[in-house]
């Protein structure tokens, strides 16, 4: 729980969670895509594309997002140690996993992995120094 975390923990989780504000959008442009700005939304169906091809089933945006944007939501809830230290361990190696993809995603679409790099790097350090 909180209050048994490390000072270095706490950091750590707290800039792993700046990542609930994308996660939340992703949320909102599955539920509401009209409300999208246009230039914002460019991506959005090369992203869906490209997931669709690798894990060779259909997905649309409605299903897409939301489900990406929940999975940051509940591992970031997770990681505080909400669901108990079981469920924090596992929803950060889950987590890490999630930049792996979202740092493939990036790649393939030409956009700066950096982000990605960084945050899964530090669910790993998260998980297994600090």
């Amino acid at each position: 729980m909180l209050t048994s975390m490390s000072l270095w923990h706490k950091v750590a989780t707290g800039v792993i969670s700046a990542t609930g504000i994308p996660g939340l959008m992703m949320i909102g442009v599955g539920v509401a895509p009209q409300f999208v700005p246009a230039e914002m939304s460019k991506k959005f169906p090369e992203m869906v594309e490209l997931w669709s091809k690798i894990l060779k089933i259909k997905l649309t945006p409605r299903a897409f997002f939301p489900f990406v944007g929940a999975c940051k939501i509940f591992g970031i809830v997770s990681m505080w140690g909400v669901f108990g230290p079981a469920l924090d361990t596992a929803c950060t190696l889950l987590y890490a996993l999630l930049c792996a993809c979202a740092t493939y995603t990036h790649a393939e679409l030409g956009e700066p992995v950096g982000p990605p790099v960084f945050i899964g790097s530090l669910c790993l350090l998260r998980l297994f120094i600090i």
